[in-house]
């Protein structure tokens, strides 16, 4: 018992897998995830190799830090130095575009006439055709005015034709104001939206909305922008061109939610007020393959100011439509590593890994044959590693591969359940790196008063050592799992001694 307290006690501070598994020395994983310190602690009480100990279970503040941080999603948009606005040269001006003081026209006259005209909008809205006279333009879209214009060449030139375009654009002032990182006025081109009013003020600040930003003219909200929806779905419909004197405003942050474990995008969202748990998963850009949708946590502050966590399961429809409040954190757990339905075999084979698990499986279904052993494998030991249901017990058999593999289907072919696992050795190596974690854990999973499940040979045994006792073993077995007696036991100038562990 005191070796079992300091071997815990050594092991401290300990921290949760990303499965929300709290792994004791010699222990199965144990599912601490979502439980209070309280719940936690009468949790660990319930495992039999511990329900005699005083447990005391305290929670410390984790937080991520440096790149592993979770950050406020959107905002390394502007992550770059700030510079003045410089307007885009060799830009289409699109057929919308308001014609107003300071662009300039390019006008191409051919037919009876050959000759190109520049013309220059003045602050009264007019242009000044040296052929034709003022004519007022400002106000206009380009596709108005240039339909217009030429228009107006062929109606009043006889036998001359006209192609207008935009030669270059006027530069506005507007403004940039609330949460901005460098609020002001600034100088943009005529073609600028809103986000290049934004890039030319640096971005936004962290407590600033990216979700509901304001275009306001003459002092209306005249459009608003979600920059969510540009950076999520790359829809920039939103993003409004601007006029001289517009002002764009950026209103403090809205409510956020932190989402963090199996999406593919971890970070601080923030979310409309009538968003659910599905919604905030999508602003993630939604669950990874190895995602636990039935057990997700939602931590948050309740009206009394305690923090609870919510059980969440996406698979129900009660699940997804749970409402996210101010402050949420949202945690999605990775599936769990166990087989629920496979065989894993490790060692000296040729194909190592994990098997697919049917009814009435047995040994030699999965070595089928001493070719799927390496040469030096040893035939006579092979170990099988089972967890036994309710509480995952831990227990060992081994088996004979060879009288398996003479006699298949027969008793000596040991049937095996799901989450098996398979241990083959070779014949000379020492064992103990191997064998070790699992005499851990059956000594730590034995009850209060009974012997520990290890047993050990010595002398001339080819592989001497401790090894876990099975069920009805014999000497003849110990033997065998130590790789049989050496030459020199044969010999007679030794021996071999069997012992049992604790108490022995």
């Amino acid at each position: 018992m005191t070796e079992l307290i300091h071997l815990i006690r050594s092991k401290n501070p300990y921290q949760l897998s990303r499965d929300g598994d709290l792994s004791l020395p010699g222990f199965a994983p144990i599912s601490l995830a979502g439980l209070t310190e309280q719940l936690a602690t009468l949790r660990l009480g319930a495992e039999p190799a511990l329900r005699y100990l005083y447990i005391r279970l305290t929670k410390l503040p984790l937080n991520k830090m440096g790149p592993t941080a979770l950050k406020p999603f959107g905002y390394d948009l502007f992550a770059r130095e700030i510079s003045t606005f410089s307007p885009a040269t060799n830009v289409p001006v699109p057929s919308d575009y308001i014609i107003g003081p300071g662009d300039q026209l390019d006008v191409q006259l051919y037919g009876k006439d050959n000759s190109d005209v520049q013309l220059v909008v003045g602050r009264d809205g007019r242009v000044s055709f040296p052929q034709l006279g003022p004519i007022s333009v400002a106000g206009q879209t380009f596709a108005s005015a240039k339909a217009s214009l030429e228009a107006r060449v062929r109606r009043q030139m006889i036998g001359v034709s006209a192609n207008v375009t935009m030669a270059d654009t006027r530069s506005i002032r507007v403004f940039v104001l609330g949460d901005a990182k460098q609020p002001g006025s600034y100088t943009v081109s005529g073609l600028g939206t809103i986000s290049s009013a934004l890039y030319a003020a640096g971005g936004v600040k962290p407590i600033g909305s990216l979700r509901n930003i304001q275009l306001k003219r003459r002092g209306e909200v005249v459009g608003r922008l979600d920059l969510y929806d540009m950076l999520i779905r790359g829809d920039a419909s939103q993003d409004a061109r601007l006029l001289d004197g517009d002002v764009i405003f950026i209103p403090p942050i809205g409510p956020t939610v932190r989402v963090d474990g199996e999406v593919h995008r971890p970070a601080i969202y923030e979310f409309r007020n009538d968003s659910s748990v599905a919604d905030v998963v999508q602003l993630a850009d939604g669950l990874t393959a190895e995602a636990d949708t039935t057990k997700l946590a939602l931590t948050r502050i309740d009206a009394a100011l305690h923090r609870v966590v919510l059980e969440v399961d996406l698979g129900a429809r009660a699940g997804r439509e749970e409402g996210i409040r101010n402050g949420d954190s949202l945690w999605v757990p990775r599936l769990r590593p166990t087989l629920d339905a496979g065989i894993a075999v490790d060692g000296y084979v040729y194909t190592p890994g994990v098997y697919a698990y049917h009814q009435g499986m047995r040994l030699t279904d999965v070595l089928r044959s001493v070719d799927d052993l390496k040469p030096s494998a040893d035939l006579h030991y092979v170990l099988i590693r089972r967890e036994s249901p309710p509480d995952r017990r831990i227990s060992v058999l081994s088996a004979d591969l060879t009288a398996a593999l003479q006699a298949p289907g027969t008793p000596v072919d040991l049937p095996l359940m799901a989450r098996d696992r398979i241990m083959v050795f070779d014949l000379q190596s020492n064992r103990g790196r191997v064998i070790q974690p699992l005499l851990e854990a059956l000594k730590l999973q034995s009850n209060i008063g009974l012997p520990e499940e290890v047993v050990r040979i010595d002398g001339d045994a080819n592989v001497p050592g401790d090894y876990p006792l099975e069920a009805g073993m014999t000497v003849r077995d110990l033997v065998r799992a130590g790789g049989g007696l050496s030459d020199a036991a044969y010999a007679g100038r030794s021996g071999s001694r069997a012992a049992r562990g604790s108490g022995r």
